[in-house]
C-alpha cells in the first residue's frame, strides 16, 4: 500500500496544518481525503486549500491523534472511501466509482490471454454464436477496465475504449474472426509487457534483497547483526541514520526524520517519534530509532493496486510520455475521419478499419517492453536499474561526480597510525573510538573497529549516539561525551587542534586521511587511516572517456593532500576536497545550471544530498541504505567497469525505442492510407496494427539473449 505522504507545517493545541502533495493535483483524492477525515471520531472540522496542497484540521485531543491517524492512512484506502452526496459531489462520486470499477474489471494479463485465446478459437472453429459472442464480450471486460483506469487517471477515454468498442461492434455484426484475432493480439501484447515487467521487477527485488538482508537486533545491552528473516514479531531493533527499517515496526524510543516506504524519490520527509508506526523499507534520513517489530518481512505482501503502480513506475520514460502525447493528438482526427467515412459511405467496416490504426497501442506496449528488457539485461550483468526513467537518464549523462571513499577507493580502510594526546594509551583511545563509531558506515569507523577487534580490545556499549553527516559522531561512554570526526567537526564542538597541526600535516603528506578523538572538549587522539584505490578504477575512467564523458570529478570531505595523492594516479584531473554534504550538492547544481546532465556515484550519508540533487544517482552495493534508496542505479558487485558498459547499454536502449517507433508507426500510416481507399477490411487492419505491435513486443525481448557489447579502447584520435 502507498503510505500517505504528508508533512506537518504548523501545530498547536487542537489544531494542525499539514501539507499533502496529492491534494493539489487530484480533486477526487481531495474529496476522499476530506470524507475519510470528516468521519473520523474527534475531528471537528477540516479545511482544504488546494492551491497550497494543505489541510487545516481542528480536533479534540482526547479522541484524535493527528500523527497516529495520518501515518496509518494509505492512498488506496483514501481513494476507496465513500464520498458523501452532500458535498457538491455527484460528478466526483461518479469518478470515485470509476476507480472502484477499474479495479473490478481489470483482470490479470494471463487471464486476459486465456480469454482472448478461447475467443479466437471459438471464432476460428465456428462454434455456436451464443458461445462465441459471449466469450468475445467477456474478453472485452479487461480492455474496458484499462480504459476506465485511463479515464480516471488521465481524464481521457484512451484507446482501450476504442478497442473494446470495436470488438463489441464486430461481435454484434457477427464478424467473429476479426474480433477474435483482435482480442487475442491485444491480450498477447499485454501479456508480453506484463511478463517483461514481472521479470524486471523480480530481478529488481532479487538485487535489492542482496543489500537489505540484515538488521540490528537489541538484546539487553548488546546489538547483534542478524538476518531479516530471523526477526520475529515483538523483537527489539535499532536503526541508525542512513539505514532502512527492515520490517513493519512501532517506535519505542527516539525520534527521526524518515522517508516513508513506497513514497517515491520526491517524497516529503516525515517526523516520527515514540508510538508511531513505520512501514518496512522506510529510510531514516536523520536520527536514531529503537523499534518493536510488529510484522516480520515474511508477512508483508503488496496488494494488487500497489503491484500495478510499481510496474507502471518501473517502465515509464519521458520519451514514452512524449510519444503517447503525440499519438493521442492524432487520435481525435482519426476518430472524426472514421465518422465522416461512415456518414458518407455507410460502410461500417471501413470506419472500424480506420480506427484500428490508433498509434497509441504500439507505444503503450512496445516501448515499455523494450525498456524492461534492457533493465533486465542490465540486472543479469550485475547492475540494478530501478526505473525506465533511470535508464533513459543514464543515456544522456555528460558529467559524473564520484565520491572518493567507497567508490573510487575500495572501502577497505586500514588504520595506519594512532597518536595519543594528553597521556592516554593507544588501546584506550582505540577502544573508545571503536565504541562510538561501531555500527556506522564511514571508512574511518570500519578501520578503527577492525583494528580494535584485531587487538582483541573490549568494546563497551555506548549511549545516546548521534551522527552528524559529513562531520562525525558523538556518544556517551563511561559518563563522558566522546566525539570522533573531522577537523571541521572538532572546531564546531570547540575542540582545539593547534597543538597537533604538525603531526596531521605529516600524515596527510603521505596520503593518509585523518580523524580526531575528543573527550568532552579535550582532544585526546589523532587517527590516520588509508584506503586503496580500486584496481579497476583507471580502466573504468578510460572507458568513460571513450564514451565521450570527459567531465569526471572526484569529491571528498577529507583534506586535499590525501585525496589528490590517490586519484592523480588514475587520471582524474578535477578534484574537490573538504566539501560538506551541502557543498557537494551545490557543486552538482552548478554543473546543471550550465546545462549539463550530472550523475553522482555516492556511498555514504554525506553523499545523499548530492545524489538527490543529481539527474541520476548511482550507488555501490555496500553503500548505506540511504544511498541505495536515493540511487536509481546500483552496481551490485561493486565493479566500476560496469558503469561504462551500462551507459553503452542505455544508449542502445534509447536507439531501440526510436526503432520501435518506426516499427509500429509505419504500419499505422500504411494502414490508414489503405483503409481510406477501402483496400483492406477490419481483419487485415487488425492484423496489420495489432500484429505489428505484438511482433515489436516479441522483438523487444531480444536484448536478453544478446552478448554484452564491448567498448573500443583504441587510442582516441
Amino acid at each position: 500500500m502507498s503510505k500517505l505522504i504528508y508533512a506537518i507545517l504548523h501545530q498547536i493545541q487542537g489544531r494542525i496544518r499539514i501539507r499533502v502533495p496529492r491534494l493539489k493535483r487530484d480533486q477526487v483524492f481531495q474529496d476522499c481525503f476530506y470524507s475519510i477525515l470528516q468521519t473520523t471520531p474527534g475531528v471537528r472540522s477540516i479545511k482544504i486549500v488546494d492551491d497550497c496542497a494543505s489541510a487545516v484540521i481542528t480536533y479534540d485531543e482526547r479522541q484524535f491523534s493527528p500523527e497516529k491517524v495520518l501515518s496509518g492512512l494509505s492512498d488506496e484506502q483514501i481513494l476507496l472511501a465513500e464520498i458523501p452526496l452532500g458535498r457538491d459531489s455527484s460528478k466526483r462520486l461518479r469518478k470515485n466509482s470509476i476507480y472502484k470499477l477499474a479495479n473490478t474489471l481489470e483482470a490479470a494479463p494471463p487471464v486476459q490471454f486465456v480469454l482472448g485465446l478461447l475467443s479466437s478459437l471459438a471464432a476460428a472453429f465456428s462454434l455456436p454464436s451464443p458461445l462465441t459472442g459471449g466469450l468475445l464480450i467477456l474478453s472485452t471486460l479487461p480492455i474496458f477496465g484499462r480504459g476506465v483506469r485511463t479515464l480516471y487517471e488521465e481524464g481521457r477515454p484512451g484507446v482501450d475504449f476504442i478497442d473494446g468498442a470495436s470488438v463489441v461492434i464486430l461481435t454484434v455484426e457477427t464478424a467473429y474472426v476479426p474480433a477474435g484475432i483482435m482480442v487475442l493480439l491485444i491480450a498477447v501484447g499485454e501479456y508480453i509487457r506484463d511478463l517483461a515487467a514481472k521479470r524486471g521487477e523480480q530481478k529488481l527485488d532479487e538485487l535489492l534483497s542482496l543489500s537489505r538482508s540484515s538488521a540490528w537486533l537489541v538484546r539487553k545491552d548488546t546489538r547483534l547483526r542478524v538476518a531479516v528473516e530471523k526477526i520475529s514479531e515483538g523483537d527489539s531493533l535499532v536503526a541508525y541514520t542512513g539505514e532502512q527499517v527492515p520490517v513493519n515496526a512501532s517506535v519505542k524510543q527516539g525520534s527521526a526524520t524518515i522517508i516513508p516506504a513506497g513514497s517515491g524519490f520526491d517524497a516529503l520527509p516525515v517526523e516520527v517519534g515514540v508510538g508511531d508506526e513505520i512501514k518496512a523499507e522506510s529510510i531514516i534520513l536523520e536520527g536514531k530509532l529503537y523499534l518493536t517489530c510488529t510484522a516480520p518481512r515474511t508477512q508483508i505482501v503488496l496488494d494488487r493496486i500497489m503491484e500495478r503502480e510499481r510496474q507502471r513506475h518501473l517502465y515509464r520514460t519521458s520519451y514514452q510520455r512524449v510519444a503517447l502525447k503525440r499519438a493521442y493528438s492524432v487520435l481525435t482526427p482519426i476518430m472524426l475521419f472514421a465518422a465522416a467515412a461512415f456518414l458518407l459511405s455507410r460502410n461500417l467496416n471501413q470506419a472500424l478499419t480506420i480506427i484500428c490504426f490508433d498509434f497509441v497501442t504500439g507505444i503503450r506496449i512496445a516501448l515499455p517492453t523494450a525498456i524492461l528488457a534492457y533493465m533486465y539485461k542490465a540486472g543479469k550483468d550485475g547492475v540494478l536499474i530501478k526505473t525506465g526513467a533511470g535508464l533513459e537518464q543514464l543515456a544522456t549523462i555528460d558529467v559524473i561526480v564520484f565520491a572518493r571513499t567507497g567508490v573510487v577507493t575500495a572501502g577497505l580502510s586500514e588504520l595506519s597510525e594512532v597518536v595519543p594526546v594528553a597521556g592516554h594509551s593507544i588501546n584506550e583511545l582505540v577502544a573508545a573510538a571503536a565504541a562510538v563509531e561501531y555500527r556506522y558506515h564511514h571508512p574511518a569507523a570500519r578501520a578503527i573497529y577492525r583494528y580494535a577487534k584485531q587487538q582483541k580490545l573490549t568494546i563497551a556499549e555506548r549511549r545516546n549516539s548521534q551522527l552528524f553527516p559529513g562531520l562525525g559522531v558523538s556518544a556517551d561512554l563511561d559518563g563522558r561525551k566522546i566525539k570522533v570526526g573531522s577537523s571541521r567537526f572538532m572546531r564546531q564542538e570547540h575542540v582545539s587542534l593547534d597543538h597537533v597541526s604538525g603531526t596531521v600535516a605529516t600524515m596527510r603528506a603521505r596520503g593518509d586521511s585523518v580523524v580526531y578523538l575528543a573527550f568532552e572538549k579535550e582532544l585526546v587522539g589523532v587517527f590516520a587511516y588509508k584506503d586503496t584505490v580500486r584496481t579497476e578504477a583507471a580502466e573504468a575512467f578510460q572507458q568513460l572517456r571513450r564514451l565521450g564523458i570527459s567531465e569526471l570529478i572526484v569529491t571528498s570531505g577529507d583534506a586535499g593532500e590525501a585525496v589528490e595523492s590517490q586519484v592523480s594516479a588514475i587520471g582524474i584531473a578535477r578534484v574537490y576536497s573538504r566539501l560538506s554534504p551541502e557543498e557537494k550538492a551545490d557543486l552538482v547544481r552548478d554543473y546543471q545550471l550550465r546545462g549539463k546532465k550530472v550523475a553522482v556515484v555516492g556511498d555514504d550519508v554525506s553523499d545523499a544530498l548530492a545524489m538527490a540533487q543529481s539527474d541520476l544517482a548511482i550507488a555501490m552495493s555496500h553503500s548505506t541504505d540511504l544511498a541505495r534508496y536515493r540511487a536509481e542505479m546500483i552496481i551490485t558487485d561493486d565493479d566500476l567497469l560496469h558503469l561504462p558498459k551500462t551507459i553503452e547499454l542505455a544508449r542502445q536502449a534509447m536507439a531501440h525505442l526510436r526503432q520501435n517507433m518506426l516499427f509500429t508507426g509505419i504500419p499505422n500510416w500504411l494502414g490508414l492510407l489503405l483503409s481510406v481507399t477501402n483496400a483492406i477490411g477490419p481483419l487485415r487492419g487488425t492484423m496489420l496494427n495489432n500484429g505489428s505491435v505484438m511482433l515489436a513486443a516479441i522483438n523487444d525481448l531480444r536484448p536478453e539473449f544478446e552478448h554484452p557489447q564491448t567498448i573500443d579502447l583504441k587510442p582516441m584520435q
